[in-house]
């Protein structure tokens, strides 16, 4: 009979998820960068996401400075922008009466695909994509 030490399985899997990641075959990817801005400001928390037509969805975190970096294939993308900051940590505030979520930093429209009217062209090089939302 085997028996898993518990303390190694965390271990295991983390090493099998690297792994699973190498020898990625598909289009080639390219380095994309910019600075996402929402009334000519930085957005210092949250997430970029390029989702193509057809293809791998490319995400990247927006820096405290505002900027990010990500790579994709070469094509069109639409874009979406999310920027939520989270909860205070140490608390369970899900389960709090009258807890209230963190509000969005940006119009919500920006974090939908279908409304954020963002679409971006990646080039088979380096890209600097900057996003600028009013």
């Amino acid at each position: 009979m085997i028996i898993f030490n518990t303390t190694r399985l965390p271990c295991l899997l983390l090493v099998a998820v690297v792994l699973s990641g190498c020898g990625h075959t598909g289009p080639k990817r390219y380095p994309i960068s910019g600075h996402v801005t929402y009334k000519n400001k930085p957005v210092t928390i949250g997430i970029v996401t390029f989702v193509p037509e057809h293809g791998h969805v490319a995400v990247g975190t927006i820096g405290t400075d505002g900027s990010y970096a990500l790579q994709a294939a070469a094509g069109t993308y639409r874009v979406a922008v999310k920027a939520v900051p989270p909860p205070p940590p140490g608390k369970d505030y899900m389960r709090e009466e009258g807890y209230e979520p963190p509000q969005s930093l940006i119009p919500v429209k920006y974090s939908r695909l279908t409304t954020s009217g963002l679409t971006v062209e990646v080039k088979a090089n380096d890209n600097v994509i900057d996003l600028e939302l009013q």
